[in-house]
């Protein structure tokens, strides 16, 4: 099972998560070789210095492909904070 984390500061993961999407991609820098399709996931709201009430757990996913470099997931793209 892996834990991946979304800040809210870098990307509107709530919103993104609010349009229902049967599959996303998700950027991994740490430990790929060690993924595997099947193995779960949970998605993780980081805030932060934020109020800590709304950090945790807001999802939960599997691995369905191998980790690969692969172009931004186009749905995502307008969530992410640019500047």
């Amino acid at each position: 099972t892996w834990l991946f984390q979304a800040n809210p500061k870098h990307f509107n993961i709530d919103k993104f998560l609010a349009t229902g999407p049967a599959d996303f991609l998700w950027l991994a820098r740490q430990r790929i070789d060690e993924m595997e399709v099947g193995d779960g996931v949970f998605l993780w709201r980081a805030v932060g210095g934020g109020d800590p009430a709304l950090s945790g757990v807001v999802a939960e996913a599997e691995i369905t492909k191998p980790p690969a470099v692969q172009p931004e997931d186009a749905a995502a793209a307008p969530l992410w904070a640019r500047g």
